[in-house]
This record gives structure tokens, sequence and C-alpha cells, in this order.
């Protein structure tokens, strides 16, 4: 699971330990990283990853490794940022699930195609 730092997220985090293991990638511009830490670990985040300063192939190894070299099932997008969107898709396993929940660019114009 790839999550933004949003209340939606951490609703979200809480929603999904129920149905299994969570992880979340959080990033953080602002001071108050270590409260979105304790936050998502508290509704139920097994692992946090802060993403800041790692590129998009070093994020993407780091989830991979997690979930045994294949990718989540499901990636619950909710930042609405079309770059976190492409980066959900390129991480999932084959066959895997992305939602896009919460929030989405007005105006964005992309493709989801050329991922495999």
């Amino acid at each position: 699971m790839h999550l933004n730092k949003a209340i939606v997220s951490l609703a979200i985090v809480r929603v999904v330990y129920h149905f299994g293991s969570v992880f979340v990638r959080l990033q953080s511009t602002t001071s108050h990283y270590v409260v979105h830490i304790a936050a998502a670990r508290k509704f139920g985040a097994d692992v946090v990853i802060n993403s800041k300063g790692l590129d998009d192939d070093e994020l993407i190894e780091q989830v991979k490794e997690l979930t045994g070299g294949f990718g989540p099932d499901l990636v619950m997008e909710c930042s609405g940022f079309p770059g976190a969107i492409s980066l959900g898709v390129k991480m999932l396993r084959i066959g895997g699930r992305l939602a896009s929940v919460g929030c989405v660019v007005l105006g964005w114009v992309g493709s989801l195609s050329n991922f495999r």
C-alpha cells in the first residue's frame, strides 16, 4: 500500500488494517513528520517508509523488497498527485490494483499505458 500523509490516508490505513498487512509510504516536507509516523503506526501501519530524498526507482525497490520481490496487491493513492498515481502503478505486482482515493488534480490528463 502506498499512501500520502493526509487524514484520508490515515483513515484508509485503519480500514485496510482489518484486511491484512499494511505498509505506508510517507513523504513530509513539514516539521510534523514525526507526528505523521506515530499516527500511521497507531492506525495500524506495519512499516513506514520515508520517501523524502528517494527517487522513484529506489522507492519501488524498497516496496518490492517488503513484498518478496513482487510488489503490492493493492496500492491506494490518496494524494491525487499525477506523479504518485503513475508511481503507484509502477510498483504494483502483476495483476495488482490501484485505487485513487480522496482527491484528483483537476485538469490532469495522463496515460496509464506502457508500464509493463
